[in-house]
């Protein structure tokens, strides 16, 4: 007989572990190392209250736990990846596939744009979420999504002429 802890955890890794190594993967992780961070912010999380909470508020805990370490693991080894090491990466949603994603406008945001873009609106989060993700004030990613968003759309709009 399993416990409702272990149930828990196992609908939690279930329903969560795709879009983590995903979002890790697009965010510069090699797909080994995103596999190891992501298994990793699910034994933080499974050890920290944050197994208690509600599902949204422990996603958003997740990916803040798996966003740390991936930041320390570049602080470790001194270098940042590139996202376009991520082409080709099974994503965890739909939209992740389209065109927008893999084009030279996407490519030609900075990292900073292009990850609150996919927080924003592949992963949905809101912008409390995305900040207590990313380290950022609220009202600095209701700023930095306008402009990502902004940046974006003049990319595109430079392509079509």
């Amino acid at each position: 007989m399993t416990s409702p802890a272990y149930r828990r955890f196992a609908t939690f890794y279930g329903a969560h572990f795709r879009a983590l190594w995903a979002y890790l993967v697009r965010i510069g992780a090699e797909r080994s190392l995103a596999e190891d961070l992501a298994q990793e912010a699910f034994v933080r999380w499974s050890a920290s209250p944050a197994a208690e909470w509600e599902d949204s508020r422990a996603r958003s805990y997740l990916f803040t736990i798996g966003t740390r370490l991936l930041t320390d693991h570049w602080r470790k080894q001194r270098r940042l990846v590139a996202w376009e090491e991520a082409d080709g990466a099974a994503l965890s949603c739909e939209i992740a596939a389209s065109p927008l994603f893999s084009g030279r406008a996407w490519a030609a945001l900075g990292k900073r744009q292009q990850q609150l873009l996919w927080l924003a609106y592949v992963e949905e989060f809101s912008h409390d979420e995305i900040a207590a993700i990313t380290g950022l004030a609220s009202p600095s990613v209701r700023v930095l999504l306008s402009r990502a968003r902004a940046a974006l759309a003049s990319r595109l709009g430079n392509q079509d002429a």
